[in-house]
Parts: structure tokens; C-alpha cells; sequence
């Protein structure tokens, strides 16, 4: 199933388009909600880690599949991307909090509770910035949980944990040899501000265990914003990069916000991007563990507003009962004034792709209650 959730970075507070964001299902409101991370929990329902506002980490879990639990602090530290996994049966949080260190809460009640912060590695510091915070997920079974870093210029790298009290873990370790394409930032000109918030890599594993899927920037246009993919084995060999496009032209306009990947059911790869003012965003699926991949089929026909629409995250959640389901974050639009948050509100529903063509739109004004999900159907 398909699920993909809010803008992943929304305009800052400061800026004229937003104001306070509501999160309708829980009838509790946000400042600025963004760079959120999503898990399907042990439970089966999906899980929310998020900055907002730009001054603490908040978690928000559904209790259904049109209903949201109050939200509940995890940290007054505020880094980009924080990070949420399901592993070993447990929810783990991670974000980089005080003095720079990779901070670690666990949960094992489905986010209820979490324990104390851990950092487990030690004085090591890692990136906060959006563009190299480091990226926590797990391998497909759920029994072995990664920790990527990158800096510019570099193979990224990666420690490796089995040990579900996350006390024990490898060394770093470079993610591949000279084959895998180096990591850089972002050049974004005058893009929208998607493309600066935009992460620079991703980590999956494929449906072909030890196979994994890497994305980082590409040379497509100016060698500005554009991400391409590799498939390759950690540690090991990678495929040549397959260029997705997405970089601006020669003024940086047009560079894109961040690009996320995830498996459906069928285990096939679906790539999500949004534009670089977030006014649509757009999939590419592969059917051959990344090989190769289908053509680009926008999410609207026509784009929405300014910043509706951010780098979405996909999910497969079995316990939802309408297939692929995909969730777009936007900003909310009530009686004359604005409004948005992490929750349901999405504006129509996509009967089967077929990655042929976009589907029509059709607008509603959004209240403040659960909305229907948007579903994509896989062929």
C-alpha cells in the first residue's frame, strides 16, 4: 500500500502563507510542523515524528485510519529530518539533539511511552542541517536498524545494529567502493525554498534482501538539485547512477524538494518528489528492484497554492483498508484563513495509475475533521 504523508518541510513561520497548523483529527493545532518521519508501529497503524516550529521534536500517532492521537514532546532540540523505525518490535526515535550527538528513544508500546534519550554513540557528532542529517531505517525484516551519515564530497557511511537494546554496534563503515556516487549539497540558485530544505540522500532496502537502493544527487542540468539512483550491496559494488532529473536550469530555478523511496505490497519501488515551490508532486515506480524506472506521473493536474505540498514519505500499511493509500500534507484552507498539520487531508481519490497519466483534481474547502485518503492503486 501506498502512503504518503504530509510536507515533509513547510515555509517557515515567519513566512505571509502560513498560519497556525491545525492537526484536524486530533483537534490539536501546530505552529509549523515539518521534516517529518513516518513508521508503521508494531500495532499495524502509522507513527509521526516531526520538528515543528522550529524549536522542539514532537511524536503523533493514528489510531485508526482517519484518527490521530494528541501529539506528545519527545525533545526541545530541533534538527532537520528526524528519524522514526519499527525495529525488533520496538518504535525507535532518533534525532540529533545536544552538543550535535545522535540521540536514541525507544518505545515499546507503540508510542505511548518512550524511555529516556540515549546516546549511544558516544561524543560523536553528527549533522543537523537538512541536507546531511543522518538517515535511521531498517532492513526489510526489521531485525537490523542503520544509522547513514554523509558529509560533501564523500561515500557515505553506515553502523549497523541487531541488538534490540541498540547497545552494540558496528564501526562506521563506508557504504561501497568507487563505484557509488559521492554525496554534495544542493545548489539551488533561485529555486524555491523546497530545493534547500531538500535532504541530499536516501537509504532503502529493495525486495531482494542485501540488495538496497540509494539516491543522492545526479549531473542532470547544472549539477544543481537534480537525484538519481544506484542499487548495489553495502560495503560492495553499485550499479551505474540512473538519472531522475530535477535540477534547475542555468538560474537554479527549478531545482526540487527532497526525494524519498519505499516499497509497495507487490514490492515495487515507488520514487516520490515534490516541485520546488511545493504546488505538486509526482511518483516513479519500478518494477525491477531499481533497474529501471516508469515515467513521472504528477499527483494533480493542476498545482495547488504556494508550499502545499512538501517531499512526501511513503508507507506500506497493510492494516488500512483502502489499498495504496497516499496522504498529502498541504496547507489547510478554512473560512478565509489558513491552517495545516500532520493529519488526513487529502482531496480525491486515484482508481488505478497505470503510470499513464496524471488524474484530474478536484478542490474542496477543507474543514476541520478526518478527511478520505487519496489512494493509489498499483497495477
Amino acid at each position: 500500500m501506498l502512503f504518503s504523508l504530509i510536507a515533509a518541510a513547510l515555509p517557515p513561520a515567519s513566512a505571509p502563507l502560513i498560519a497556525p497548523h491545525v492537526a484536524a483529527a486530533s483537534g490539536e493545532t501546530m505552529t509549523s510542523p515539518r521534516y517529518v518521519s513516518a513508521a508503521v508501529m508494531p500495532n499495524g497503524q502509522v507513527g509521526l515524528l516531526f520538528q515543528n516550529n522550529g524549536s522542539e521534536i514532537r511524536f503523533k500517532r493514528y489510531t485508526s485510519e482517519t484518527a490521530l492521537d494528541a501529539s506528545s514532546q519527545l525533545s526541545t532540540s530541533a534538527p532537520a529530518y528526524p528519524q522514526l523505525a519499527t525495529f525488533r518490535g520496538e518504535l525507535v526515535a532518533a534525532y540529533v539533539g545536544a552538543a550535535s550527538k545522535l540521540a536514541f528513544r525507544i518505545s515499546t508500546d507503540n508510542g505511548a511511552s518512550w524511555s529516556a534519550e540515549s546516546f549511544l554513540f558516544g561524543a560523536t557528532t553528527f549533522a543537523s542541517d537538512t541536507g546531511f542529517a543522518p538517515i535511521v531505517v531498517t532492513s526489510r525484516d526489521q531485525n537490523s536498524l542503520y544509522v547513514f551519515t554523509a558529509t560533501g564530497g564523500a561515500v557515505p557511511q553506515y553502523r549497523v545494529s541487531t541488538d534490540a537494546t541498540l547497545v552494540t554496534w558496528s564501526a562506521a563503515t563506508v557504504a561501497g567502493d568507487g563505484s557509488m556516487h559521492l554525496t554534495s549539497a544542493n545548489q539551488c540558485g533561485n529555486a524555491g525554498q523546497e530545493c534547500s530544505r531538500a535532504h541530499v540522500f536516501q537509504f532503502m532496502e529493495t525486495a531482494v534482501a542485501g540488495r538496497w537502493l540509494y539516491v543522492t544527487k545526479s549531473d542532470s542540468g547544472y549539477g544543481q538539485s537534480g537525484r538519481g539512483t544506484q542499487y548495489g550491496t553495502l560495503g560492495g559494488s553499485w550499479s551505474a547512477q540512473i538519472d531522475l532529473g530535477g535540477s534547475g536550469g542555468l538560474s537554479g530555478s527549478g531545482g526540487q524538494s527532497t526525494a524519498t523511496t519505499f516499497l509497495d505490497r507487490d514490492g515495487n519501488i515507488y520514487y516520490l518528489r515534490a516541485d520546488e515551490y511545493g504546488t505538486n508532486l509526482y511518483f516513479q515506480k519500478s518494477t525491477d528492484n531499481g533497474a529501471s524506472w516508469g515515467r513521472a506521473v504528477n499527483q494533480y493536474v493542476l498545482g495547488l497554492g504556494l508550499y502545499q505540498t512538501g517531499a512526501p514519505v511513503g508507507l506500506s500499511v497493510s492494516t488500512y483498508s483502502q489499498g495504496e493509500l497516499c496522504l498529502v500534507g498541504r496547507v489547510r484552507r478554512d473560512r478565509g484563513h489558513r491552517s495545516g498539520g500532520p493529519a488526513l487531508d487529502c482531496a480525491r481519490s486515484v482508481r488505478r495509475h497505470r503510470d499513464r497519466a496524471p488524474v484530474r483534481q478536484r478542490r474542496r474547502r477543507f474543514r476541520h475533521r478526518p478527511r478520505v485518503p487519496v489512494h493509489l492503486r498499483p497495477e
